[in-house]
């Protein structure tokens, strides 16, 4: 799982150094609009996965009924 998560963050380096790369080769562009696009769907990703571990070691260190209470509480977060 670290291994992912750190091959993920080095991709969102790479890609962020081709953004402003292409920015001072081209200025404002499509490319250069991919490129973010792309860096912040995998700086999400990073996000989502350092979330999961946060909360797994949580529930992990939680008894059972805090953890019930817990798993409630974060299904509530995703409810408008």
């Amino acid at each position: 799982m670290i291994y992912g998560y750190s091959a993920n963050l080095k991709m969102v380096q790479e890609n962020f150094l081709k953004a402003i790369n292409v920015f001072f080769e081209k200025g404002f562009c499509e490319d250069f609009d991919f490129l973010i696009e792309q860096t912040h769907k995998l700086e999400s990703k990073a996000d989502d996965t350092r979330y999961d571990k946060e909360v797994e070691a949580l529930f992990r260190k939680s008894g059972d009924i805090r953890s019930l209470v817990l798993r409630f509480a974060i299904t509530l977060t995703y409810f408008p």
